[in-house]
């Protein structure tokens, strides 16, 4: 159908390799003679290939018992296309599978029927994240974490044979196996482990994967209390260390001048209330009696004390100011590995 919509004024080369794809060109060893209106079904390849018995273990396909199969190439010298294939072992029919297209010398798993003889159980146990990596970079606090899982395979072997075992283990984005087991191969989406399943025996299997991520926390945003973590941990380099307890003293010093600021304002604040309640009291007392005298004296000192009370408050905002602009520029320019 392809090949009959072809338009030949477009290019030959662009327009089949796009809807034709790779050729395969089967050559008959034998000519035969067909007589008119007849029919004939001839074999294409008639040919051994190497093929390895082996049990395959893929915990989403069943997670109890791994599938009988075959580990086959395709030595044939020529591609084969995919297909049903009967097994037979020993005579006997074993089981059905289906084979993909092989190209010459590729290799392919193929599994035909359910391995009850062999079971397998599997245990996943993570560890706690724990910080590797400690540094600052311009003001930056760059944390380096690791995190490790351990995937535990626990194979018992019923049968009266040895099987060679492949265990299917998905490959999880960002992590890196790591430890003694070594998959033999890598697919798209999971890690092939080969292993040996004594006969009549158990044996345990572990995969170990572990990952490291970053998070990054600007300084000036963080806490004493987050700080003091930090000067901690045993990630931190002595100069490190260092650094922070000099930002720390930085920042509490910051603190107590914050702190000194609310409480210069709330004296002012009950200064005000007190001066607005004089004038108001001032209204109603006569002016000639003693009480209006002291009213007016209280106010007098309310006034002086308001006025000092602004001027602690100008100086110390601008003390901080200036006390926190510095921090600031310090801290962009503080890079400690």
């Amino acid at each position: 159908g392809a090949l009959a919509a072809f338009d030949p004024t477009t290019s030959i080369d662009t327009a089949l390799a796009e809807i034709v794809g790779d050729p395969a060109r089967y050559i008959i060893d034998h000519k035969i003679s067909l007589s008119r209106q007849r029919s004939a079904l001839l074999p294409l390849v008639n040919q051994e290939i190497p093929a390895q018995r082996i049990s395959i273990f893929n915990e989403k396909v069943n997670s109890k018992f791994p599938l009988r199969g075959l580990k086959i190439k395709n030595a044939t010298g020529q591609n084969l296309m995919q297909g049903p294939v009967s097994v037979y072992e020993n005579g006997s029919y074993a089981g059905d599978a289906r084979l993909p297209d092989l190209q010459a010398n590729e290799e392919r798993l193929l599994s035909f029927a359910v391995d009850q003889a062999v079971e397998i159980k599997s245990e996943t146990k993570s560890e706690p994240d724990s910080l590797i990596l400690l540094r600052i970079v311009k003001g930056v606090v760059e944390e380096t974490h690791r995190q490790r899982s351990t995937t535990k395979y626990l194979i018992r072997n019923r049968s009266d044979q040895e099987r060679t075992l492949i265990v299917e283990h998905p490959v999880n984005p960002d992590w890196k196996l790591v430890g003694e087991e070594k998959p033999t191969e890598r697919t798209r989406n999971v890690y092939r482990f080969q292993w040996k399943a004594p006969s009549g025996k158990g044996s345990v299997r572990e995969i170990t994967e572990e990952r490291t991520y970053q998070r990054r926390v600007a300084l000036l945003g963080m806490n004493p209390s987050n700080i003091e973590l930090l000067m901690r941990f045993t990630a931190a380099a002595p100069k490190l260390r260092e650094e922070l307890r000099k930002v720390l003293e930085a920042k509490k010093s910051l603190t107590d001048m914050q702190k000194e600021l609310a409480q210069l304002r709330s004296q002012l604040n009950e200064a005000t209330q007190e001066q607005n309640r004089i004038r108001t009291s001032l209204d109603k007392v006569p002016a000639n009696t003693r009480l209006y005298k002291r009213y007016l004296e209280k106010l007098d000192k309310l006034e002086t004390e308001i006025e000092a009370l602004q001027q602690q408050i100008k100086e110390v905002q601008e003390k901080a100011k200036k006390q926190e602009a510095k921090f600031e520029k310090s801290l962009a320019d503080l890079t400690v590995e």
